[in-house]
């Protein structure tokens, strides 16, 4: 029987699914291995390699008599590999969320007009992209560009070592800050301004497409099919909004992980804006390039990890503040938290603190800032994608507070609803390989559950003037 596997190597965790034929489904998982240098944090290709072989084996080890007959990757953005002459990684891939500074990036910075290079790739100049990695490497370990033979996103590093096909996917390719999505391709100016050469970037290849038949020892261990084949995937947000059903204008995807991530499938032929632009500042604002070729933008939030920070000061018993602020009402006794903008200074503000406050009202205000935070993010996204917002899906860890949904569902002028499959990415990227290889197989059922707004709650936020995206028809 046939088995499809899909890759998700996260920030924390990397993940395979394996989803067979008949519709069963296995997963495994393990911590993301994490390095360092003299910089910050980074990842081992090879090590994030062995570890999905290893991944690969459990998953099928539980689907008794299956062999792998497509794999796909996915992975967080921005990561690269530097790939020398002998097909080997130079260096490490610099950790996405480091925010390395760099004089040759600030040089750049310096030159180079924000509005112009977010018209041109749609990002806005953050040091997370691939084009500010460059920057420091240009200075920190310039031998790395100058020996570069190809540059690889982490997903399509995975896919290379599993077949040696060199390509990157539109929404992998859409976050390096070296791509414009609207047709104008690499840049190969941007490029030479931090020290790199566009020449070792690989051709851009759609999700979904075959890159090329899976080699013989690349899975030890996993029983393949003689036409085995490794199937593009792309970046870990663009598969789960896929994966989700997030896939026509005005469907917005809510990804709660420890950094929050705001999709909206953008209306034909979106281009961006200079309001767009300045929307980037606050909200992380991005337009890329999505597996199916429509346009995806997308808005950020340090949601995840604010919360988690304060659930530490608190106590860290999520259950029990949730239960607190549960009781809670609307406004929380006048304590408001304002998160901080996207970007690289994240700290947030509480206003009108009490001369005493409970548990509770301290946690119901931090659920309630972050909450507006989302409905600003959706109103920027939906803006700039020229979409109506008609629905909201939400994924990942954050979607199971199940408070924090409850609040959000109550500021929201439109339906929302919970995915619960927890392994979303690697589950569309399982789907996608099943897909190239077998479109004659059904997708797998998701569970999806509405989250019912509080009505006493909505009429008070409502009266409180928070910000709203523009409803759908």
């Amino acid at each position: 029987m046939d088995a499809f596997l899909g890759v998700d190597v996260g920030t924390t965790q990397t993940k395979v699914v394996a989803l067979a034929e008949d519709g069963r489904r296995q997963v495994a998982r393990a911590p993301t291995p994490v390095g360092r240098d003299a910089g910050g944090p980074v990842h081992d290709p090879d090590a994030i390699v062995t570890l999905v072989g290893e991944l690969a084996r459990t998953a099928l080890r539980a689907l008794d008599g299956c062999r792998v007959r497509a794999v796909c990757t996915a992975s967080v953005g921005e990561e690269g590999v530097a790939i020398g002459a002998d097909g080997r990684p130079l260096y490490p891939a610099l950790a996405w969320y480091a925010r390395r500074a760099s004089a040759t990036g600030e040089r750049f910075r310096r030159e180079h007009d924000p509005a112009a290079t977010y018209a041109t790739c749609g990002l806005p100049q953050d040091p997370i992209h691939t084009l500010f990695h460059w920057a420091w490497l240009h200075d920190h370990a310039p031998e790395v560009l100058r020996a570069a033979r190809t540059w690889l996103s982490l997903s399509e590093y995975v896919a290379y070592a599993l077949s040696g096909a060199r390509a990157m996917s539109p929404s992998q390719a859409s976050r390096t800050h070296l791509w414009s999505p609207f047709g104008d391709g690499w840049q190969e100016e941007w490029a030479r301004a931090v020290g790199g050469d566009a020449a070792v970037l690989p051709p851009v290849v759609p999700a979904g497409a075959v890159l090329g038949p899976l080699r013989p020892d690349a899975l030890p261990g996993v029983a393949a099919a003689p036409d085995a084949a490794v199937v593009m995937g792309g970046h870990d947000h663009s598969m789960g909004a896929w994966m989700a059903g997030v896939r026509s204008p005005g469907e917005v995807l809510d990804s709660l992980g420890t950094a929050e991530s705001v999709y909206v499938i953008a209306s034909p032929g979106v281009k961006p804006t200079e309001a767009g632009r300045a929307a980037a500042l606050q909200h992380g604002v991005a337009v890329s390039a999505g597996p199916t070729g429509r346009h995806h933008v997308l808005g950020a939030l340090h949601s995840g990890a604010g919360t988690a920070a304060m659930v530490r000061l608190l106590g860290g018993d999520i259950e029990a503040l949730e239960q607190e602020a549960e009781t809670v009402p609307p406004g929380a006794g006048g304590l408001r938290y304002e998160p901080p903008p996207w970007g690289e200074d994240p700290r947030g503000t509480f206003v009108g603190v009490p001369l005493e406050a409970t548990a509770g009202e301290w946690f119901r205000a931090v659920l309630e800032g972050w909450a507006r935070a989302a409905v600003r993010a959706v109103a920027a996204v939906a803006a700039e994608g020229q979409s109506a917002v008609r629905r909201v899906r939400a994924i990942g860890g954050g979607s199971r507070v199940a408070l924090a949904l409850v609040i959000r569902a109550s500021m929201l002028p439109c339906p929302l609803e919970v995915v619960t499959e927890p392994e979303l990415v690697a589950l569309g990227a399982a789907t996608m390989a099943m897909g190239a290889v077998r479109p004659d197989l059904p997708p797998p059922d998701l569970a999806v559950a509405p989250v019912l707004p509080h009505p006493a709650w909505a009429r008070a936020y409502r009266s409180g003037g928070h910000e709203r995206p523009a409803e759908g028809a």
